[in-house]
């Protein structure tokens, strides 16, 4: 791995909200854009900047259906791998996690 991916990963990690997204997507295996800025509390384009973080930093993998962008983690990604046992111990509130108060078979 080279230095600058390196430096990207870990400066991915180092903000919290991008911290609790890598969170969330450990206890589920993939989350929508929506679900992320209700958790959150974040506005969309603050949660779209994190993504974009995170996905440049190649932590997550992202899909589009339809309008809706979906999330997940990058299972490949060896360095993530080892520091999802430290990132486990973040704690998340116990808000329930459903997209906009719909599920994936309704928006499409």
């Amino acid at each position: 791995m080279k230095e600058k991916e390196l430096k990207q990963f870990f400066h991915s990690l180092s903000d919290e909200s991008r911290l609790k997204i890598v969170r969330m997507l450990m206890d589920n295996s993939e989350l929508c854009v929506c679900d992320f800025m209700r958790l959150l509390k974040l506005s969309q384009p603050h949660v779209s900047f994190h993504i974009r973080v995170l996905k440049k930093a190649n932590i997550i993998n992202c899909k589009k259906v339809g309008r809706w962008v979906y999330c997940s983690l990058n299972k490949e990604n060896p360095l993530l791998n080892a520091v999802l046992e430290f990132i486990k111990d973040i704690e998340l509130d116990k808000e329930e996690i459903g997209c906009c108060g719909m599920n994936r078979e309704e928006k499409l």
